[in-house]
């Protein structure tokens, strides 16, 4: 994942617990048009941030997931994970 832009590592881990990359991808453009306003670069690379950052980027992009899943996908079966 060194080489994954931070906004890509989050697809990944959301397609890893099963999501389909098209809606990881929609997931994360509604995180980036959110957080455009503070100073988070997530074209840098995935792991240009700390840790710390990283975790409350993840928790959000969870929180994200989990409400789009609930609006157009409630049986997923990875929705647990979220």
């Amino acid at each position: 994942m060194d080489n994954f832009t931070v906004k890509k590592k989050f697809e990944r881990k959301l397609v890893n617990l099963g999501m389909q990359e098209s809606h990881a991808i929609q997931i994360l453009d509604n995180v980036v048009a959110d957080y455009k306003r503070m100073e988070i670069n997530w074209d840098f690379g995935a792991n240009h941030y700390p840790t710390e950052v990283n975790v409350a980027l993840w928790v959000t992009t969870k929180s994200y997931a989990l409400e789009w899943v609930n609006e157009n996908l409630p049986n997923a079966r990875y929705k647990p994970l979220l």
